[in-house]
């Protein structure tokens, strides 16, 4: 479609906005009228609300299919636009600008490859609504060709996958053939290509429902290996963990890493003082607010921006930034835009069996699965369509915490909070399956309904999930009175196991910290000897130098107290109270010097044979020799090597 010339009488809006770098009501309501406004040019700022900065990649009109719905427009950028296959307007062109035509966007024509009963497979240039309506179609976007080299119709047999339909006798069952077969003919689910029938996520049951499988969650946060002396010469060869922030918290570091090499060595209900490390860069300057954590398999840190802190500065990648911090030098690089004016992100999970990313985004209400550079290669809308208008998105339609297991994608929904709930809501635990790639496929099945805090009708929202060793599923929640203020002691870290098919509570108690035990701050993790839970008053107003502790707590991996609990200060700075700004939390793998160290103590021993032995059977640690099952030839390369690295 050509594009009209701008008129030079086209008005453009000059804001002057005084900074300020608290909550501003009226900063963001200036923002949305900017974008409200016909034929307006709203310039795209990287810094605070008020604070010009430097000016990052414009957006403009977007029209592009939302699933199932039609065509809508958003304000992106030109890149994530293309992501969408959409057609892009060009720079500060908006939604109501009378040039744009999302119905005559919608009908121009582009590859369609779809399977003629006929001639098989077969590429034709029709629009978007038209490729829907045949068989076993997929489109490749506005204007792409039918010669594209990305245009590939052929058919093999490598492009079968599970299909799961009802046959004569109203029998539910799995055969492996192409999608279009699978739709047009079968009327059945597809799984996707190369997903086998014996895959785990290929589920025949007649209710079509999701029933939940016992296995060993996923281990792979890698452990960074920084250069800096700080780090290199004073870490151990263990584990580290890794927590956020608040940008109030003392100090300004919003992003820090523990040595937990002598962990084992720890006293119980005490202080603990272990060596931390911060990049000096990873500041509030530079990152801003951020809360969603994620370690990939080399040691990368990944974190989201994020609005849910009392009080919160945008970083230097805007309010839609997820942010990469290099496993060696520490550097800091925006690693992934996704579209927010701003309202933050949510959480980040990095999928390690299909080598993507999942982030959650609290302005559109989806949740976007992006590769290993940061592009995005779709998202996933769990509930309502969204209206386009800046957010946050309402209750209800808010997905949080992101996990992957077992083929399926796993969310929270953050449905009530503090002082605001009802008998008929939950806050809730959803699913849906993930095809070969890693693309959510199918309908989403509704996992978890969490009970009601004590005596109340409201629990607080999940911010973060762990899958265990053992299979079973932890839930950490955070206590947020409204989207952007949050306080302390009404948010707990909860288990379920699956059992029969469904998940129900596992019966052990993890109690975080003093006062009533409720102190979680949504950050949980787990490894095979214990559960570890970002905290609030893990001591509070004890004597010196026990006095207050904030940061985490590691829990027996079957539940306990504060008394049972190793306990550490985000700042190890006991003498301030950090209520309200610790974070998410990731525990990553230990270092090996040796293969077969799984503790990371340097030596081959009986710690690590109990470890191995912990994990029989499963693709978890102690698969020493990446076979993908913990075996006797596992257990032999370490007793070979028995004794120090």
């Amino acid at each position: 479609m050509p594009l009209p010339a701008l008129s030079s009488s086209t008005p453009v809006l000059e804001m002057t906005i005084v900074t300020n770098t608290f909550k501003s009501p009226w900063a963001m309501t200036g923002s949305i009228a900017c974008l409200l406004a016909l034929s307006v040019t709203c310039p795209t700022y990287a810094g605070e609300i008020g604070d010009p900065g430097d000016p990052l990649e414009p957006v403009g009109a977007c029209c592009h299919e939302y699933w199932g719905s039609g065509m809508i427009c958003e304000m992106l950028t030109e890149h994530v636009c293309s992501d969408y296959q959409g057609y892009w307007y060009g720079p500060n062109v908006s939604c109501n600008d009378l040039l744009v035509d999302c119905d005559t966007a919608g009908n121009e024509e582009g590859a369609c490859c779809y399977e003629d009963p006929d001639l098989g497979p077969t590429c034709t240039e029709v629009s978007q609504a038209q490729c829907n309506d045949l068989p076993g179609s997929y489109w490749y976007g506005l204007g792409v060709p039918c010669s594209d080299p990305q245009v590939e119709c052929a058919q093999s047999q490598d492009e079968e996958g599970a299909c799961c339909y009802e046959d004569a006798d109203g029998t539910m069952v799995c055969i492996e053939t192409t999608a279009a077969i699978c739709d047009v003919f079968l009327n059945g689910t597809w799984y996707g290509l190369g997903v086998l029938c014996s895959d785990a996520q290929v589920e025949c049951d007649v209710s079509g429902g999701h029933v939940c499988t016992v296995e060993p969650g996923s281990e792979c946060a890698g452990r960074p290996d920084y250069a800096d002396p700080d780090f290199s010469q004073v870490f151990g060869h263990g584990q580290v963990a890794v927590q956020t922030a608040s940008p109030n918290i003392f100090g300004g570091h919003v992003v820090k890493i523990y040595d937990l090499s002598d962990i084992n060595s720890a006293p119980l209900n005490n202080w603990f003082a272990l060596n931390r490390y911060s990049d000096p860069d990873w500041t509030q300057w530079e990152l801003g607010s951020v809360f969603g954590l994620a370690v990939d398999d080399d040691g990368d840190i990944f974190v989201t921006s994020t609005r849910s802190w009392n009080y919160d500065y945008v970083g230097s990648g805007g309010w839609g930034a997820v942010y990469r911090l290099d496993r060696v030098t520490g550097d800091i690089s925006v690693f992934a835009t996704l579209p927010n004016v701003d309202s933050g992100l949510g959480s980040i999970t990095w999928d390690c069996d299909h080598q993507v990313f999942f982030v959650s985004n609290m302005e559109d209400g989806r949740i976007y699965r992006l590769d290993t550079s940061g592009n995005v290669l779709d998202w996933f809308d769990p509930a309502a369509a969204w209206t386009g208008m800046p957010g946050p998105v309402a209750l209800g339609d808010r997905p949080w915490a992101v996990e992957v297991h077992a083929g399926r994608l796993y969310y929270s929904m953050w449905n009530e909070h503090f002082n605001n709930g009802a008998a008929a809501t939950a806050n809730e635990i959803w699913s849906v399956q993930l095809d070969s790639m890693g693309m959510p496929v199918g309908s989403e099945t509704l996992e978890i309904s969490l009970p009601a805090k004590d005596n109340f009708e409201w629990s607080s929202p999940v911010a973060d999930m762990r899958f265990t060793p053992r299979g079973s599923l932890l839930l950490a929640e955070r206590t947020q009175i409204n989207f952007d203020t949050l306080t302390a002691h009404h948010s707990r870290v909860l288990e379920y196991e699956c059992q029969d098919g469904a998940w129900v509570p596992s019966g052990n108690t993890f109690s975080v910290g003093e006062i009533n035990g409720e102190n979680a701050t949504g950050g949980v993790d787990a490894d095979v000897e214990r559960t570890w839970a970002g905290g609030d008053a893990l001591h509070l107003g004890h004597p010196a130098p026990y006095a207050n502790l904030y940061g985490f707590a590691g829990l027996p991996a079957l539940g306990g107290t504060v008394a049972d609990s190793v306990l550490i200060d985000y700042q190890d700075n006991t003498g301030i109270q950090d209520k309200t700004m610790i974070g998410d939390l990731v525990v990553t793998l230990p270092g090996e010097p040796c293969p077969g160290d799984l503790n990371g103590d340097g030596t081959l021993g009986i710690d690590d044979l109990l470890i191995l032995i912990g994990n029989w059977g499963t693709g978890g640690i102690g698969d020493i020799n990446a076979d993908g099952v913990v075996n006797i030839e596992d257990l032999l390369l370490i007793l070979n090597g028995f004794g120090p690295c």
